[in-house]
């Protein structure tokens, strides 16, 4: 499920990681070798100007780009 939330003034992107035959340490790899550092929840998701360009919660991806929502859907389904 993908959805766009606002924390902080900040819009991100969300979609919800639900595979379980894939180690969720492989996605977080995969992401930083793409996205640079990512958030954990809830540090920095709140502020406009934090330079990060995603995070997640355990569950939850977030993006500010939507089309690195788009490459991680197109990856990870």
């Amino acid at each position: 499920m993908t959805a766009t939330v606002i924390l902080g003034g900040v819009t991100w992107h969300r979609t919800n990681f639900i595979r379980i035959d894939i180690p969720y340490s492989m996605v977080l790899a995969w992401c930083v070798e793409r996205f640079g550092p990512a958030h954990t929840w809830p540090i920095g998701f709140h502020d406009p100007a934090d330079r990060m360009s995603w995070g997640h919660d355990g569950g939850n991806f977030y993006f500010k780009n939507v089309d690195d929502r788009m490459l991680f859907i197109l990856r990870w389904s």
